[in-house]
């Protein structure tokens, strides 16, 4: 994503550019899991029909069980969660750097209005994509250290 947070263009551009990078970060993570769940899903198939030619019940028992774990390990893997973490913290800082480098004064309702738009897409989102617990940890308002 590029950095909008010291970007030269208006804040409601800094907006746009954070919201349409947002979701294209997620699109390139889910594109990569569709993609990973096609490799196994089509393994799964060739060696359904090595069993189906088989006839052998062991061959039938080994599809399934190599299918089963290479689903489950797919679906446990961290890194899934981390590509939709990383895209959230990046949106949140882009839209942290538009706001703290605005006039507020020649912040149009047009703008406000936008960024409101964003803001809510985005969190419906990263609500649904987010792995559980991982909210607090990307995120780039942290309340400032005890005195």
């Amino acid at each position: 994503m590029n950095d909008t947070s010291t970007s030269d263009h208006p804040p409601h551009l800094q907006v746009q550019t954070a919201h349409e990078q947002y979701f294209r970060d997620i699109s390139q993570a889910w594109s990569e899991v569709q993609s990973r769940l096609n490799a196994i899903q089509t393994q799964f198939e060739r060696a359904w029909e090595k069993a189906c030619q088989s006839q052998q019940p062991a061959d039938f028992a080994a599809a399934r069980d190599e299918y089963q774990q290479a689903l489950q390990a797919s679906c446990q893997d961290a890194t899934i969660g981390a590509a939709y973490t990383e895209a959230y913290r990046k949106y949140k800082t882009a839209i942290k750097g538009a706001i703290a480098n605005s006039d507020v004064e020649e912040l149009s309702s047009g703008d406000i209005n936008r960024l409101s738009q964003s803001l809510f897409a985005v969190s419906q989102a990263a609500m649904c994509l987010l792995p559980q617990g991982q909210q607090q940890l990307n995120n780039p308002f942290p309340a400032p250290a005890p005195s």
